[in-house]
């Protein structure tokens, strides 16, 4: 190979290592979102809630853009990594559907998630069993809505 070569090739794996590089400080490994505390020693670390998405009122006439519990969950663990945890307790969850001309969105316009932070004494001793967010997005979408006005639910804020 040519010199001219070695340096394209080199400027080329360099830029593809760049290009999927996290920023520093960023770990890979979120912690998991379980929904009960584990049953080995731990400590708790406080709580946080996340919200994604976009309120509605009974006054919102257009689409909304659609979010997801992933995007939700995501939220929370980087949070959670963010405040040392090992894991997050989740506490509560809300999806908020929009219907228009009788129908109803397909994902949720707005989530809420809340939880509970946790170190674990001996992670290894531990046996967590995360939430699916799309099982839990799943069961929001095809269960029985409650039926409540926006003013009620987000306290008369509105979008």
């Amino acid at each position: 190979m040519t010199p001219a070569g070695q340096r394209w090739a080199a400027g080329l794996g360099l830029a593809a290592l760049l290009a999927f590089a996290r920023p520093a400080g960023a770990d890979a490994r979120l912690p998991p979102v379980v929904l009960e505390s584990p049953g080995c020693e731990h400590e708790k670390l406080g709580s946080r809630d996340v919200r994604v998405g976009q309120r509605v009122d009974a006054s919102t006439r257009e689409r909304v853009p659609t979010t997801s519990y992933r995007r939700a969950f995501e939220a929370l663990q980087e949070q959670a990594r963010d405040g040392g945890a090992d894991a997050v307790v989740l506490r509560r969850h809300q999806a908020v559907f929009f219907s228009m001309n009788g129908r109803r969105s397909s994902a949720p316009v707005y989530i809420e998630v809340s939880g509970g932070l946790i170190r674990m004494a001996d992670s290894g001793a531990c046996n967590l069993k995360p939430v699916d967010p799309a099982r839990l997005q799943r069961a929001a979408r095809d269960g029985t809505p409650d039926e409540v006005d926006a003013y009620e639910t987000f306290g008369g804020r509105g979008s």
